[in-house]
């Protein structure tokens, strides 16, 4: 049985091994990322090396680089940590496209509000190049996987009296779900000042996936 602390294993198809769960839970991890997270919030990326890290932690460079080769591995690793902690948001699993409309935009709402992502943005914003847009990571990749898996439910669903979404590729349209709502969330507190009270991203961004995903 699935607890909350580990959301993905609620919704089947997601593979283990794309999923490294705080890449372990002994006490000399926790403590290495833990460590690099506080740095980075305060430094930013480029500010912290790995002796700064492996002192932080209190253990040896060696030990660190035996368990990761490089800081890049470390921040890969706590993206991948935050992001995929962001599903918390999305239980209980949504039945109807409402509620998953809903609880995207409460997803981009928590990762706004990571200090983490927020430190990354603020300090390297140029890291989320080469860690997130590059390429599909592997956060990202789960993340789709288990959007997937939610409109393939919601597909699924015979109940007449809700709205229903549409039939496309499931994985296409989580792709674009996922990368639409991720911009958004990157770009939400510089489109503030333009919206100028009229209406909020949240209200737009809602817009957007309600049009893209409604079986019209």
């Amino acid at each position: 049985m699935s607890s909350p602390s580990n959301p993905i294993g609620l919704i089947s198809g997601v593979a283990k091994d794309n999923i490294e769960w705080n890449h372990g839970c002994d006490k000399v991890e926790s403590s290495i990322l833990a460590s690099a997270k506080r740095l980075i919030i305060e430094r930013g990326v480029q500010g912290t090396s790995m002796a700064a890290i492996a002192r932080d932690a209190g253990i040896s460079r060696p030990t660190l680089y035996a368990r990761y080769e490089n800081r890049d591995a470390i921040v890969r690793q706590l993206l991948n940590n935050e992001i995929v902690g962001l599903l918390d948001a999305v239980f209980p699993i949504p039945t109807t496209l409402e509620d998953f409309i809903n609880q995207i935009i409460q997803v981009a709402e928590k990762a706004i509000g990571s200090k983490f992502l927020k430190a990354i943005v603020s300090h390297d914003p140029e890291a989320l190049v080469t860690y997130q847009y590059a390429r599909l990571g592997r956060s990202q990749l789960t993340l789709i996987r288990f959007i997937k898996n939610i409109i393939l439910k919601l597909q699924q669903d015979n109940n007449i009296s809700q709205e229903k979404i549409c039939k496309d590729d499931p994985e296409v349209l989580a792709t674009f779900v996922l990368s639409t709502t991720q911009a958004v969330a990157l770009q939400s507190t510089a489109l503030e000042p333009h919206l100028a009270g009229r209406t909020t991203w949240k209200i737009e961004l809602s817009k957007i996936l309600k049009g893209y995903l409604s079986n019209v």
